[in-house]
């Protein structure tokens, strides 16, 4: 299995299938714009071979629990008619750490996680989910969820430990890349720092490869993005209410539209600070003014 594979492949069993991602480097190494990429470049496979871009779905999480990521899908999305689901996990090791793996919220995230299928097929979702985990050291994340099918090293860290895995996983030359790409974006100059800035060491299986692309942001109608703030207030109106209520009314908006007035409601409802969200908005009118 290759990495376009695992990003656009065809469904390959009847249930939901799970396909994972682990993308490592330290701060400002480029792991959101590759993920971002990713979910791009398998948009742009699926479309190019017929799937319906309305079949697809980009959620860009940060620093969120499992569980939480979870309940937002399940409570905020109909999942039955998706068919790729992608699933970005920002800072994965802000809620799911290694050093707290015996911890009681640690333990029960992993559950969560080990049984994420079932979970979304019990809400009707019978496609793809494709979870793209970052983090900043391969060992600071948890073992549950840095266990991928695919790893991407952004940079190394300079840490012993993790430099002696590296070592070994990725052998003597793929340690040599990596170690440029590190120095490249830790002191290169800017020529050099943009162009280590779009590459990666990958492990696909038994295979080692450089990976090379180019920033390339999801399209927005169907990419939604969620912050910390968002995810852990208490919803006072659900998206799918939200949706019906302004469909019933007869007005024709786009779900993204739609999912910016939900944000903009609840922020509101639970005493946030709306000045940005009301920014985005009337901006976007600007632009199509």
């Amino acid at each position: 299995m290759n990495i376009l594979n695992v990003i656009a492949g065809e469904k390959r069993v009847d249930g939901v299938e799970l396909r994972t991602i682990t993308i490592i480097g330290t701060m400002g190494s480029g792991k959101t714009t590759l993920a971002r990429h990713l979910a791009s470049r398998g948009y742009r496979e699926l479309t190019q071979r017929g799937v319906d871009d309305s079949r697809i779905l980009i959620v860009h999480f940060y620093r969120s629990s499992i569980t939480a990521i979870l309940n937002y899908l399940t409570e905020n999305f109909d999942l039955e008619d998706i068919e790729f689901l992608y699933l970005i996990n920002d800072d994965a090791a802000y809620m799911n750490m290694s050093r707290r793996a015996m911890n009681d919220i640690n333990i029960n995230d992993a559950r969560q996680y080990i049984v994420i299928r079932h979970k979304l097929a019990e809400n009707n979702f019978k496609g793809v989910l494709i979870a793209v985990h970052l983090t900043q050291l391969y060992y600071l994340l948890d073992k549950v969820l840095r266990d991928s099918q695919v790893l991407m090293f952004k940079s190394m860290s300079r840490d012993n430990n993790e430099r002696k895995y590296l070592a070994t996983l990725l052998g003597r030359h793929y340690f040599r890349v990596l170690r440029k790409i590190s120095d490249d974006i830790a002191y290169g100059n800017k020529d050099r720092y943009i162009e280590a800035l779009s590459r990666a060491v990958a492990v696909v299986g038994s295979r080692r490869l450089i990976y090379e692309f180019k920033k390339e942001d999801p399209p927005r109608n169907i990419y939604y993005e969620v912050s910390p703030e968002e995810i852990n207030i208490e919803p006072k109106i659900t998206l799918n209410t939200l949706r019906d209520f302004v469909r019933g009314c007869g007005i024709q908006a786009k779900d993204t539209k739609i999912y910016r007035l939900y944000k903009l409601i609840n922020a509101y409802l639970n005493g946030l600070d709306v000045d940005m969200l009301l920014q985005e908005i009337q901006e976007e009118v600007e632009a199509h003014a």
